[in-house]
């Protein structure tokens, strides 16, 4: 190459075109950008995939979660429980946009009955799905929880909240209830105390872990 040749380069470092026979020079940076055109369309798709996503579950009705709901009619518990396992990642949605208040009427219950230190207490809430519970109580001042649930993903969205020291994977009803006698200052149950879910025979152990002359709390 001759320095007139040399002298025809610009800093992009573009190949000066073929003048003979052969495929012509490919351009460097029309591929770089080329590719960076393709990331940034994918990053684009990505986006716009978790938008769809986060619109279709936002703009379910009441009627939509109610259907939902009445389309699980069994009794067994470990039916029960896979229903719970699929429904974890969006129940706490779900609970709002039916309005669901159970929580804070337990909560509101606990209160005129409580008269312990709130950031003290030691709480037990059985059955504690996705955390519900514990977000209201906590805005009371309450500090320390122990959750037992019978369903992995609920109990996986529970500790999303940050709000539990501990929880425990355990199906009442079939298994014994996951917690030390006389330890807890509030036992709390709240929508599950039924047939299919937690059975009645669980609230002698509920009773056993609450410690001497402290509450346990039941709402449905």
């Amino acid at each position: 190459m001759g320095i007139a040749e040399v002298a025809q380069h610009d800093e992009r470092l573009h190949l000066p075109a073929s003048t003979g026979p052969g495929p012509p020079t490919p351009d460097f940076d029309h591929g770089l950008s080329s590719w960076m055109f393709i990331d940034k369309f994918t990053d684009s798709l990505r986006g716009l995939k978790a938008s769809v996503e986060a619109l279709l579950s936002s703009t379910r009705t009441f009627d939509d979660v109610k259907t939902f709901m009445q389309s699980n009619r069994s009794t067994d518990p470990k039916e029960q429980n896979q229903f719970y396992e699929f429904w974890a990642e969006n129940y706490g949605k779900d609970m709002s946009v039916l309005g669901y208040n159970g929580p804070a009427l337990a909560a509101d219950c606990l209160l005129s009955h409580f008269a312990g230190s709130r950031e003290a207490a030691l709480v037990l809430d059985v059955a504690c799905g996705t955390g519900l519970v514990a977000q209201v109580m906590s805005e009371l001042g309450f500090r320390h929880f122990v959750g037992v649930d019978g369903s992995k993903g609920m109990l996986e969205q529970a500790a999303k909240t940050g709000l539990y020291q501990d929880l425990r994977l355990a199906l009442l009803g079939t298994q014994p209830l996951p917690a030390q006698a006389g330890v807890f200052d509030v036992v709390m149950i709240v929508g599950s105390l039924r047939v299919g879910i937690v059975p009645v025979s669980a609230v002698r152990e509920m009773c056993n872990a609450t410690k001497p002359g402290n509450l346990n709390q039941s709402h449905q």
